[in-house]
This record gives structure tokens, C-alpha cells and sequence, in this order.
């Protein structure tokens, strides 16, 4: 599913970045992203915006509004760094729509876990991809290792948190679902 979904997101944000480029005549220019926090932006990403919220209210409708902030912030990962809205990244948001509509099917069917790798293999290929296509070069140093520790740092108790969460909600809708059973 999350293949499909991808997939989706990829040719439509392949026409809006085609429309930005020839139809309009501007590239988005793309930051400099090393694979260490593409790797670390899937435990990040979707503890902090689908799991956490998810596992704290029970309400897909809450995750939706979280979510739609997690997409939008997409928008503005472009290496121009004064605000004009013909360089923001329109493709990389259209990604993250069709990806906040995955990671909230997934979190809300109880497989939220597998968001988390499949967001960072997403990350990955996409990395690898466009690095081939000289689309965005590859970083591979540390430089911008600040960045990783921080979000490594960030990461491992989000997801202790997540878990934690997923747990007491496990226990708390047994113990709703044992409190509801009849007397024979």
C-alpha cells in the first residue's frame, strides 16, 4: 500500500514540479539533505506528528489537522533563503499530502511501526534517486552532523514515547473491553 501510495505522489509531484519548471520558468532549488537525517526524519517525522498525537487523543481527526502542519512545512524546504512563493518546493508538498494520508492509515489500523521504516526506505530511494539524476547532490559528510546527532538525540526518546503510548492505550481499551463484557 505504501508503495501505491508513493508511487501517486511521485507522478503528481513530478507534474507540479514539470509545471513549476516549464511552465512558469523557475526551479526549486533543493537544500543540501545528508542521509543520516533522511534516515532519522522517519522515527522523527512520524512519532512527533501521526503517532504521538494519535496515541494520545485516539482521533484520526486530530492526527488529519497535525498531519496537514507536518505536510505544509514541507513546503519550504528550498535552499533560497529569502521567501518568494515561485521558488517554494510545490512538489515536496504534494509528496507529504499523499504521505500524511499513509501515515494516517497506517497509525490509525495499529500498523504505525511500519510508517516509520517505510518513510525512512522512502527517504532512502529518494536520496539515492535524486542524487543519480543530479537532482540534489549527495551528502554524505558530516557537516551538517549537528543536525543528526540532534535528531538522533530527538528520535530515541520519541519513540520510547510513542511506544509507551501505544501501550497504555493497549491496556486501557482491554480493560474497557473486559469491563464491557456481560455476566453469563
Amino acid at each position: 500500500m505504501g508503495f501505491l501510495y508513493h508511487m501517486l505522489a511521485i507522478v503528481i509531484a513530478s507534474a507540479i514540479g514539470a509545471t513549476q519548471e516549464y511552465g512558469f520558468g523557475y526551479h526549486v532549488l533543493l537544500p543540501e539533505f545528508p542521509l543520516g537525517a533522511l534516515l532519522l526524519a522517519g522515527p522523527f517525522e512520524e512519532t512527533l506528528f501521526f503517532g504521538i498525537p494519535f496515541y494520545l487523543t485516539n482521533n484520526p481527526y486530530a492526527v488529519l489537522v497535525i498531519g496537514t502542519m507536518w505536510a505544509i512545512f514541507h513546503v519550504f524546504n528550498t535552499d533560497i533563503a529569502t521567501f518568494s512563493f515561485e521558488y517554494l518546493s510545490y512538489p515536496n508538498l504534494a509528496v507529504a499530502i499523499v504521505s500524511l494520508f499513509y501515515s494516517l492509515r497506517t497509525w490509525t489500523s495499529g500498523k504505525g511501526w511500519f510508517s516509520i521504516l517505510f518513510h525512512s526506505l522512502y527517504n532512502t530511494i529518494a536520496f539515492v534517486v535524486m542524487g543519480l539524476t543530479g537532482e540534489n547532490p549527495w551528502v554524505m559528510t558530516v557537516d551538517r552532523g549537528v543536525t543528526e546527532i540532534g535528531m538522533l538525540i530527538v528520535s530515541v526518546p520519541l519513540l520510547g514515547m510513542t511506544y509507551g503510548l501505544y501501550r497504555w492505550r493497549k491496556r486501557r481499551e482491554s480493560k474497557k473491553n473486559h469491563d464491557n463484557r456481560q455476566p453469563l
